[in-house]
């Protein structure tokens, strides 16, 4: 029994200390100027803009920010309007707005990477992956375009196990979104 508690507490540790999301495959382009995070405030479309044939679309900014993982509800609300703002140089507030009204808000810590705003990782554990349980982490990037399309690329990554038997997934998606104000 005492064998299996350590295993979990070093299971946890190092989950907590490692990111298995690369932010180096996170950030593929040079975006906010300067690396200045008040580029990021504005007023922002919740609809993405389809910029290319490779573009994913449909998607709501709303979703992408304050539910951070896979499952998401696929009666997507397109309505109302995101505002980001800057408070400090590691944090932003973002405001989803709909008819002047605060639906939801949140801040969120990151830091600047090669002109990238990355929010800190979100993770879930539940059980032991590698015996029986599932691990499953999420994190964003933003940008802003020189033609002021808040670029968003979020990572997922999620591994689980049944006694030894275990699978994982890591996935990376590009969305962009209409400034539509200061």
């Amino acid at each position: 029994m005492n064998n299996m508690k350590v295993l979990m507490c070093f299971s946890v540790c190092f989950l907590s200390f490692t990111s298995c999301l690369s932010t180096k495959k996170l950030i593929e382009n040079d975006f906010l100027p300067e690396n200045n995070i008040s580029a990021l405030n504005g007023i922002y479309e919740n609809i993405t803009v389809n910029t290319s044939e490779n573009s994913i679309t449909e998607q709501s900014l709303n979703v992408l920010l304050f539910k951070m993982f896979g499952r998401q509800n696929r009666d997507e609300d397109y309505e109302g309007k995101i505002i980001i703002r800057a408070i400090s140089d590691r944090k932003i507030q973002v405001d989803y707005i709909v008819n002047d009204e605060i639906r939801e808000s949140q801040k969120f810590k990151g830091e600047i990477k090669n002109n990238f705003f990355v929010i800190k990782r979100k993770w879930n554990l539940l059980g032991l992956p590698p015996i029986l349980g599932f691990y499953e982490e999420s994190k964003i990037a933003i940008g802003l375009s020189e033609d002021d399309l808040l670029y968003v690329r979020k990572g997922f990554y999620s591994i689980g196990g049944l006694i030894f038997f275990v699978a994982g997934n890591e996935e990376y998606k590009n969305w962009h979104f209409r400034k539509i104000g200061d």
